[in-house]
């Protein structure tokens, strides 16, 4: 498994899914392995590949939910990518449930206003704004959560 990390960690993508493919052969379910490949598969942009290999493990409530949360939040930015909203927004729900953070509204937003959804969207957008819970720092600010606070005062001005 380390050199599996490995070859990850230098992008020999094509050798990570070989290495990985060898392994999960042994131990299909194997959430290491299936993370890897997937990170590799996306590299290479085999998308739908790294989609179901991300959603193998976020699906399997056997895994720890470290594992799933890194697969939830990879099947969510992937769906997006491919236009598959109705999946993100599955994905981002389960990681609303264990996570405050901006960008899972961030991303309901994107996913909701893509599927026309604007009420939705606004929504996401304002939980997207509120301040972290009481006791918890937050911890960065990045350029996206910049913009994603001009974008969402852009939707809080449309709407009067």
């Amino acid at each position: 498994m380390a050199y599996l990390m490995v070859l990850v960690k230098l992008h020999d993508d094509p050798e990570a899914i070989r290495h990985a493919d060898i392994v999960l052969r042994g131990q299909p379910s194997t959430a290491y392995a299936l993370l890897c490949r997937g990170q590799a598969q996306e590299a290479l942009l085999r998308l739908d590949e790294a989609l179901a290999d991300f959603q193998a493990v976020a699906d399997n409530s056997a895994n720890t939910q470290s594992d799933r949360s890194f697969a939830y939040n990879a099947v969510a930015n992937l769906a997006l990518r491919l236009g598959k909203h109705e999946v993100a927004l599955v994905a981002l729900s389960e990681l609303s449930a264990t996570s405050q953070d901006f960008s899972v509204y961030f991303r309901q937003g994107l996913a909701w206003e893509a599927l026309g959804r604007l009420s939705e969207a606004i929504t996401a957008r304002e939980m997207e704004l509120l301040p972290a819970p009481e006791g918890e720092a937050i911890t960065s600010i990045t350029p996206l959560r910049a913009i994603s606070i001009g974008y969402s005062t852009f939707w809080t001005c449309s709407r009067n």
